[in-house]
């Protein structure tokens, strides 16, 4: 709900200090109070002109942290207006939950499982001499990915259907987003040291999640759902696609940049060959 008093000269302007995260709602104008573990919610925003009152749940809960509004903390990535957009999903609930666990807590399947596994949600142990999952004949004869063959085998492989990214997948089905880039190395200062002798190199997917957002599994590293940056990923197209991994010298960077498109795969993945 949202209440306005009106005035001759109305505006809006945050609270320049909303100290301690502030989930509950009261109003003196409508007297509603939301409680309990589910009542995750916007604060208020006041001046002496006008006073906001939201009681309405924050889009994205508690994922990015308790305390989204201390005034201490920068706001990226919260959503104190409710206004992010976020990538359509399916709208049937058939986008697996983000669960990272399942696949970070046992080493065989956070060292075997990569980013092709964990976006056709594909959670077994596989062989770790080389044979890691990925499309069948990924590579070109100079030994590069580009897009239209790798994302045709993708399609192939998994049984998926292309789609445009801004649409959503139909019911039972979820969308994944492909890409393909380069690595290069940088030192302990982030200076760049090592430029990528192939710039199509690598490649990397991505899965949408039933709540709207991204999430990935860097090779035989963790999944996240950060992107380069730390930040939530809303939409792979606007994050930031450098994974960097520390290294005695310095870091290891992928970035990618090549954009092939998106995929809807069927609800609860694909067993791949």
């Amino acid at each position: 709900m949202v209440s306005i008093a009106p005035t001759a000269e109305t505006f809006l302007k945050t609270a320049p200090c909303a100290r301690v995260q502030d989930r509950s709602c009261s109003s003196s104008f409508s007297r509603r109070f939301n409680t309990g573990p589910q009542a995750v919610l916007r604060r208020a925003n006041y001046d002496k002109y006008a006073r906001l009152v939201t009681c309405s749940k924050d889009p994205i809960g508690y994922r990015d942290g308790m305390n989204l509004f201390s005034c201490n903390m920068q706001l990226s990535l919260t959503d104190p207006l409710g206004t992010f957009a976020k990538m359509p999903t399916s709208g049937c609930s058939d986008e697996p939950d983000y669960d990272p666990d399942p696949w970070n807590k046992n080493p065989e399947i956070k060292e075997s499982c990569n980013c092709y596994a964990y976006a056709c949600n594909d959670r077994r142990v596989f062989p770790v001499d080389g044979r890691e999952p990925q499309p069948s004949d990924p590579y070109e004869k100079d030994g590069k990915f580009r897009c239209p063959s790798f994302f045709s085998r993708t399609i192939s492989d998994t049984g998926g259907k292309a789609i445009s990214c801004d649409a959503p997948c139909k019911c039972g089905s979820y969308k994944i987003m492909v890409y393909v880039g380069g690595d290069y190395g940088r030192d302990r200062d982030g200076n760049i040291i090592r430029k990528s002798i192939n710039p199509n190199s690598q490649y990397h997917y991505y899965s949408q999640d039933s709540d709207g957002f991204w999430s990935h599994k860097p090779g035989g590293f963790p999944v996240t759902d950060r992107d380069g940056s730390g930040k939530l990923i809303l939409d792979p197209r606007n994050s930031n696609r450098e994974i960097c991994q520390p290294k005695p010298w310095g870091q290891d960077c992928t970035v990618y940049r090549k954009l092939c498109g998106c995929i809807c795969l069927p609800k609860g993945g694909v067993i791949l060959r």
